[in-house]
């Protein structure tokens, strides 16, 4: 995480705009805020769906043949595909 911050962080910096340790803590802690922010909506959707599917056996029948599925069409377009060969 510290990484991103030194590399994404400093293309956002103004040299005039004051002490670069307080722009990056600015830009840190807002970074830091929104990302608590979609990750906390994420999870309170995800509980909701998650109580919508536990009350609708049907639902999560349906839900798991077509994520095996996909997980199947996968696995199969994984294992058939050729992988280019080195020169």
């Amino acid at each position: 995480m510290a990484l991103m911050y030194a590399a994404l962080l400093p293309q956002f910096m103004d040299p005039q705009a004051g002490p670069a340790w307080a722009q990056l803590l600015q830009l840190g802690g807002v970074q830091i805020i929104v990302g608590l922010a979609v990750n906390a909506l994420i999870m309170l959707g995800a509980a909701r769906l998650s109580g919508l599917l536990a009350s609708r056996p049907r639902v999560m029948t349906a839900q798991r043949y077509a994520a095996g599925g996909l997980l199947g069409i996968f696995a199969l377009r994984t294992a058939f595909t050729r992988t280019p060969v080195a020169a």
